[in-house]
């Protein structure tokens, strides 16, 4: 994962103060993790006694391959 670190949305200034402002918020692995679990939750299959942790985890294996699959396309380029 050679971008999973990297900012999802990132902040570009040219303040000198704010130096490292790219480097704010969520990565793109937390940002794609908090999306697959919106989607584990809001699915009926999140009603189906599966722990919370299981569903946690399963997020973030979710979040690993996109952005796996997303690196392998930038590689084949």
């Amino acid at each position: 994962m050679c971008n999973a670190n990297e900012p999802a949305m990132p902040v570009l200034t040219q303040s000198p103060s704010l130096q490292n402002a790219a480097s704010l918020g969520l990565t793109k692995r937390e940002y794609f993790a908090g999306l697959a679990l919106q989607g584990i939750i809001a699915n009926c299959y999140y009603q189906s006694g599966i722990s919370r942790e299981s569903h946690i985890k399963e997020s973030v294996v979710l979040a690993d391959l996109l952005i796996a699959e997303l690196d392998k396309g930038k590689e084949e380029k």
